[in-house]
């Protein structure tokens, strides 16, 4: 007598829970307020963005977005006319004194809680404008996933970072070690 079941059973039960596995994980993702988005716009960095929560954004001071916003470097500068608006520098304090963007302060992702206090003075309301040196870096995505969950309302994303910016001819500021 043969105490496994047959190759066939195995693999149908093998599937059904890789996809209940997909399902509940797709399920918990777009419940939890800091789920990874799972649909991404292809182009160069800022072209196919939702330009619209960007305009009200710009225009509407009541307007509080729901998750931080992914701007192009033209929209970064529109951001930072508002009066008050930070620029921050996601990267490490010895990437951040080779050489950022001009304006910005650096609160290094990987040592979020040990900038609270620079955080601490801030306004809830205050548009802060995360970046790092841009695709692939991820950390200014992650910090203003921080920030947001922090209570920050009004945060934006400048995906191009120091790479874009580089590109298009700006000015790069470095610090004294």
């Amino acid at each position: 007598m043969d105490r496994w079941p047959p190759v066939g059973q195995t693999l149908q039960q093998a599937a059904a829970l890789v996809a209940l596995a997909v399902v509940l994980g797709l399920v918990v993702n777009g419940l939890h307020p800091r789920g990874v988005h799972l649909v991404t716009k292809k182009g160069p960095v800022g072209a196919g963005l939702d330009e619209e929560p960007v305009l009200r954004a710009l225009t509407d001071s009541s307007f509080n977005p729901t998750s931080p916003l992914i701007v192009n470097r033209e929209t970064m500068q529109r951001l930072l006319s508002i009066p008050g608006t930070r620029l921050l520098d996601a990267r490490a304090p010895e990437d951040f004194r080779r050489g950022h963007l001009p304006g910005a302060e650096n609160l290094p992702y990987e040592e979020f809680f040990k900038y609270a206090a620079m955080l601490a003075g801030m306004s809830r309301h205050t548009w802060i404008v995360c970046y790092c040196d841009g695709p692939p870096c991820d950390l200014a995505e992650k910090l203003a996933g921080e920030l947001f969950v922090a209570g920050f309302t009004r945060v934006a994303v400048y995906r191009g970072g120091l790479k874009d910016w580089r590109k298009s001819g700006g000015q790069i500021v470095a610090a004294p070690f």
